[in-house]
């Protein structure tokens, strides 16, 4: 073969250019040989960047065209350039690694190391977010979620033994990665342990791949200084993840980049849409709840309105609004959230209601401290419901428990915790709202004014019919007491006869006479009866379903908070706000147009745009909560999944009138030399204002119409 001829004749020294010419066309040759599927087997000799021949088992080939310039004095023998041979990189790299299964030749990726240059560790914004995200609870879940769902396709059935268990192996991967802000990140190459000089390259960001007592893991220098690619980094490092994963997830590559980027309220709705299954379909498999999802008003009936003892990784509503605060109508508006601690845990003689619990709001771990007051406990009443027997509580996790989803029943409060399955009687009923009382009272007006909502509540006769007698009984008991809180007399001398559990106190037979109580227990009996229409529904859906998620295994546990946000989710009070909000704008665009001397039309455009879109984001709040899209440009495309063809057909007019916000605002948007006020004058404002104001209209409607279906 010509190429061990020029070999033989060369001894190892430097070709001379027709020898070049002569190997480069022999080795072009070799490789059309090799695509063919033609077999070689004579030695094979090829030349080299320093324009030698070399054996095949000594050379090795640059595979990343990047790294040409970084390994120029590497110790083994390089290749020579594709361009030599007249050939694409790509095309010589595929026919070497044909050629590499007759004849094995050494790539540079597969025997250099890229390692990390030892520098300083300095802090760094987007390190530290990533570190927050890798232990996020929402984000470990969807990565779960990709990992199981590459585990149990078809294609990885037969590379796996056991499904958990690698699952578990491969989330642990990811739970140990470990990440470092520099100000430059430097990286060089190494070859059989040592450093090969001027490889050095400063990147924006590296993965570098450590071993350690027999267990690999990742360690990932971000730069503080260098601008990149938030995608690009995503890429890299799910790339880096697979390859420890033995690549199992190569099926989900594009949904495991994802989850790195995408703001992490987005990945289970996105995961959603990709079609990767939820975890929590076992005993075994993680469940991660929709921290800061509004709870639903048709589950409002369960949370126990005299329950104040709460737990750590108890999961809770957290009370945003009321409006009674006000003195107004309405339901109040909860949020899911997680009990991290009572910080006065140390002292369990302390008043319940002086206590103070950090909790955890959202998805993004942010947490806040609240008095207990503001926490409501979710239950659920037996069969038959019944006001002195004990609820089962959805809420903590035992000390010692070992699977972080084994959660058990605990009753309403730990001074009951022995005897609440027992009948209690009047006098412990009354003795226990007199002791939650004088607690309020030495607390503060509005807290003594927020514990008598929740008691009276808890025993409104409206809200209680199938116990009628007890409940206004105990009732009546308690507007006596609140009258004489707010008299300033003592409640302590108020008994109930043992003998005949009837009150022994001068003034039992209370009749109400102040008009602002009398509102009061309007405004009560009015959400009490709602709550019993909400309890009515319950009981009949829950027969159908032969499940509510209030039962004692994981499964319902689990289903139970899911449906906060995978069923719909109405929140008329939310969409209320929205409107305050779009009458406001409406308001002051009409002030922008009408002002005087010098009236901006432009901006009463922009105010009237703005209010629409307002408006639409009410409606959809009122629909359901949990489907609310990302805010858009155009009104069209962000009333679309309204159905309305009024709204529809309103928002194209005012989309075409107005363009887009951009075209209200900066003069870039028009041509030289008018600006945005020279074109929005007082007719388009009209317009917009009139179309504004029929969106707002509609809006009005069909919210009325939802809360008037829900009532």
């Amino acid at each position: 073969m010509v190429l061990a001829e020029i070999n033989k004749g060369s001894r190892e020294q430097e070709l001379n250019p027709e020898d070049i010419r002569a190997c480069c066309k022999a080795m072009k040759g070799l490789m059309t040989m090799v695509k063919s599927g033609q077999s070689i087997s004579e030695d094979l000799f090829l030349l080299c960047q320093d324009r030698k021949l070399h054996h095949y088992s000594d050379v090795a080939f640059a595979d990343n065209e990047s790294d040409l310039k970084r390994i120029k004095e590497f110790k083994r023998p390089l290749l020579i350039d594709a361009g030599f041979l007249r050939l694409l990189h790509i095309e010589m790299k595929e026919s070497l690694q044909d050629l590499s299964q007759l004849k094995k030749i050494k790539f540079v990726s597969e025997i250099v190391r890229e390692v990390v240059t030892p520098g300083q560790n300095v802090p760094c914004e987007f390190a530290n977010k990533m570190a927050t995200r890798l232990k996020n609870p929402v984000f470990l879940n969807g990565f779960e979620r990709i990992v199981r769902h590459c585990l149990t396709l078809p294609a990885n059935q037969a590379k796996i033994t056991n499904v958990d268990e690698t699952c578990t192996g491969i989330v642990r991967v990811l739970k140990g990665i470990q990440i470092f802000g520099r100000d430059r990140v430097l990286t060089h190459f190494t070859y059989e342990g040592e450093r090969i000089e001027n490889s050095e390259n400063v990147v924006p960001f590296f993965v570098e791949n450590t071993s350690a007592g027999g267990c690999n893991s990742l360690k990932v220098y971000i730069s503080s200084t260098v601008f990149f690619s938030e995608s690009d980094f995503s890429e890299t490092l799910a790339k880096a993840i697979n390859k420890l994963a033995l690549e199992l997830l190569t099926p989900s590559m594009c949904e495991l980049s994802s989850i790195f980027y995408r703001p992490i309220a987005g990945i289970n709705e996105y995961l959603n849409g990709r079609k990767i299954r939820e975890t929590g379909t076992d005993a075994t498999s993680s469940f991660c709840p929709t921290l800061g999802t509004r709870v639903p008003r048709d589950v409002q009936h369960l949370l126990i309105q005299d329950e104040f003892v709460f737990y750590p990784q108890q999961l809770v509503a957290f009370e945003l609004d009321d409006p009674f605060d006000r003195n107004e109508r309405g339901l109040p508006t909860f949020i899911l959230v997680e009990v991290c601690a009572r910080l006065d845990a140390d002292n369990p003689s302390a008043p319940i209601l002086s206590a103070k619990y950090r909790i955890r709001v959202n998805r993004e771990g942010e947490e806040k401290t609240v008095q207990a007051s503001c926490l409501y406990a979710f239950a659920r009443s037996r069969e038959t419901p019944n006001l002195q027997q004990t609820a089962i509580v959805i809420s903590t996790r035992p000390e010692n428990a070992e699977n972080e989803n084994t959660f058990r029943q605990t009753d309403a409060g730990n001074s009951r915790e022995d005897d609440e399955s027992k009948q209690r009687s009047l006098i412990d009923i009354v003795e226990e709202m007199k002791r939650l009382l004088k607690e309020a009272s030495s607390q503060s007006p509005e807290e003594l004014k927020k514990i008598i909502r929740r008691l009276c509540l808890k025993w409104h006769p409206d809200k209680n019919l199938n116990q009628k007698e007890l409940s206004t009984e105990v009732f009546q008991i308690l507007q006596h007491l609140i009258e004489r809180l707010k008299k300033g007399e003592s409640i302590d001398d108020y008994k109930i006869s043992k003998d005949t559990d009837q009150a022994s106190a001068s003034g039992a037979s209370y009749t109400r006479t102040d008009t602002e109580f009398d509102d009061f227990f309007d405004r009560m009996g009015e959400r009490a009866r709602q709550y019993d229409r909400q309890q009515e529904n319950y009981r009949q859906s829950s027969s159908r379903r032969n499940t509510s998620g209030y039962h004692h295994s994981n499964h319902d546990y689990e289903d139970f908070f899911r449906g906060f946000t995978h069923q719909p989710n109405p929140q008329p009070e939310e969409a209320r706000r929205w409107m305050r909000q779009a009458k406001h704008d409406l308001r002051s665009a009409v002030n922008d147009g009408t002002s005087g001397l010098s009236p901006s039309f432009d901006w009463m455009c922009i105010k009237c745009f703005e209010a629409s879109k307002i408006a639409i984001r009410a409606v959809q709040y009122a629909r359901d909560s949990n489907k609310m899209p990302e805010f858009a440009e155009s009104l069209t495309s962000l009333s679309s999944d309204l159905n309305d063809s009024e709204i529809s057909c309103l928002c194209r007019e005012l989309d075409s009138l107005i363009t887009s916000i951009g075209h209200l605002k900066y003069p870039s948007q028009h041509g030289f030399p008018q600006v945005p006020c020279d074109l929005y004058r007082e007719g388009k404002a009209i317009s917009a204002y009139q179309l504004s104001d029929q969106i707002y209209e509609r809006c009005s409607r069909i919210i009325e119409a939802a809360d008037d279906e829900f009532d």
